[in-house]
């Protein structure tokens, strides 16, 4: 951690304030060329172009889950824990890490234009609704509604459980080509159940 406090630009022994320090003195984007592998957990900040071409908020992902698909790795898919919910995709880079404090102050971006955003909702309807009681923002969905259980690697494909009224559901995203066409694809698979 000492080699990485950024010094006093005179050399003294005294260390100034980290808030009085030049930003520059901070600007680390080594993290933006690391492998994360095929996904990574973290609160994500969506964004889009709007129609001058310049990013504009587009909302955020409290508890996420950025998977990366295709092989070799051409595109996104992210997931909202709490809510065990697909919130959005693009084809392009991965994520877009801001260089500011080390790129430990904020939480990454998504790197190219949403093909897809959705707004924070339950990703599975609970009696025929997706309304009802919803915890307060941040907290998990209850978890006879819907829960998220864990991550299965394939190879480089990515695969997601949860449960949604107890019923083992997984759902593998991937992207497929035909041609020069490009699509994000989602196959779920949903156990057998003895209730719709």
């Amino acid at each position: 951690l000492r080699r990485w406090t950024p010094r006093p630009p005179d050399g003294s022994p005294f260390h100034p304030e980290w808030r009085r320090v030049s930003e520059e003195v901070w600007r680390d984007t080594r993290n933006r060329a690391m492998d994360f592998g095929p996904f990574l957990g973290t609160g994500l900040k969506l964004r889009a172009r709007d129609a001058a071409g310049a990013w504009k908020p587009a909302g955020e992902v409290e508890r996420g889950l950025a998977v990366r698909v295709g092989d070799p790795p051409a595109g996104t898919v992210v997931y909202e824990h709490n809510l065990v919910q697909c919130r959005g995709g693009w084809i392009g880079d991965h994520l877009d890490f801001a260089g500011s404090r080390f790129g430990f102050l904020d939480v990454p971006a998504n790197a190219s234009p949403p093909l897809f955003l959705v707004p924070p909702s339950p990703g599975w309807a609970r009696e025929g609704s997706f309304g009802g009681d919803l915890p307060p923002r941040g907290f998990p969905l209850p978890r006879p509604w819907a829960a998220h259980v864990g991550i299965h690697l394939h190879g480089r494909r990515t695969i997601l459980e949860g449960r949604a009224g107890g019923v083992r559901i997984l759902e593998h995203p991937w992207i497929e080509r035909i041609g020069a066409h490009v699509a994000l694809t989602r196959t779920i698979e949903v156990a057998p159940a003895d209730r719709p």
